[in-house]
Formats: C-alpha cells, sequence, structure tokens
C-alpha cells in the first residue's frame, strides 16, 4: 500500500513581525484560507494537518475546511523561536492517535521534507524534478521500509 503524503503546517495565533498574520485578510480571504485551499487542491498531497494553537484558526477550519485535521499546539511549543522540528516532535506523540482514524506518516518522514517559509505566492510552482521523485518513492515504498 502507498504511503499518505500529508503537509503538516504550523500556524501560530500570535506573530512577531505582523500581528495576526494567518487569519489577516489577503486579498479576499484570510491568509491561511489560501494556504490551505491550495494545498488541498495540490495532487500530490492526500491530507492537510495544521498545527496551532489558535482558536480563530480551529473555528475557521472547522467552517470551512472540514477535511484539515487539527492538532492543538500544546502550551510549551507557542514561543515562535520554536523550530518546525520540536512541532514534529509533537505531532509524533500524537501519531498513535492520529493513526486510529487513518495512515499517517510517521514523524522521520516528515522531518526529511520539512519546508519553512513559502508564501501564498511562492506557491505552488511547478514541482522539481527531485520533489516528483521524492513523493513517487515515498507513495510507492513498502509500509516497512524508510522513506
Amino acid at each position: 500500500m502507498p504511503h499518505k503524503i500529508a503537509a503538516l503546517v504550523p500556524m501560530r495565533h500570535s506573530s512577531e513581525r505582523v500581528p495576526g498574520k494567518n487569519y489577516r485578510v489577503f486579498g479576499d480571504a484570510p491568509l491561511f484560507h489560501h494556504i490551505v485551499k491550495t494545498l488541498l487542491t495540490c495532487p500530490s498531497i492526500d491530507e492537510v494537518l495544521i498545527d496551532t494553537d489558535s482558536q480563530v484558526i480551529v473555528e475557521q477550519c472547522q467552517e470551512h475546511f472540514p477535511s484539515v485535521v487539527l492538532i492543538e499546539r500544546p502550551e510549551n511549543l507557542r514561543a515562535g523561536d520554536i523550530p518546525m522540528n520540536k512541532i514534529i516532535d509533537a505531532y509524533a506523540k500524537d501519531l498513535p492517535n492520529l493513526r486510529e482514524a487513518g495512515d499517517y506518516p510517521d514523524a522521520t518522514e516528515m522531518r526529511d521534507l520539512v519546508v519553512q517559509g513559502a508564501t501564498p505566492t511562492d506557491w505552488p510552482g511547478p514541482l522539481s524534478e527531485g520533489a516528483k521523485l521524492m513523493i513517487e518513492e515515498a507513495r510507492n515504498a513498502s509500509p516497512d521500509d524508510p522513506v
């Protein structure tokens, strides 16, 4: 069975440089709506997970994007200087609960694909040949093989 490709998106409620940037209106909708819509339409992504501490984001996702899996960010990981690998560590702790509802990737697989800093104007662009190869290899790997 092919591996599921999931997008784990960190979205904090607060931001040091642009207060409330994730839920500020950008064009016709809050910024995070553009990100989620893009991820949901990407044929290479099977599932979108949002790691957040924002009640605003939770409520809007429940209303506009019910298929998105919401993960509550632990209080000790809410500061702006927390590296993404710490967020993935928290995801790893939630993984047994998530796997009761579906086939979610291991945290080690996610660490290999961490990308930060993309904005709606940066992405989606065409996938590089390397990205296409990584996605194909992940989908075709045996569940017992490390990806």
